[in-house]
């Protein structure tokens, strides 16, 4: 398994699970989990894949891993 780390601000919480969750279903990627905690006026989410070795997974850190 495969796990990724996604920091964002809480005013835009909800507008990246919203884009995160459209880019999964149109790559038909799916999680093996989803967890997040808040961390003072950020939300650090634990996004987890089952196949780690999907490229589409690289795709997804590329694209998300990094919003801070």
């Amino acid at each position: 398994m495969r796990t990724i780390e996604i920091r964002v601000y809480e005013d835009g919480f909800a507008h990246t699970l919203t884009v995160m969750r459209e880019w999964l279903e149109r790559e038909k990627l799916y999680l093996a989990h989803f967890r997040h905690i808040n961390d003072d006026a950020m939300i650090v989410m634990s996004v987890g894949f089952a196949n780690p070795d999907d490229p589409r997974v690289d795709a997804f850190h590329r694209k998300f891993g990094d919003l801070g």
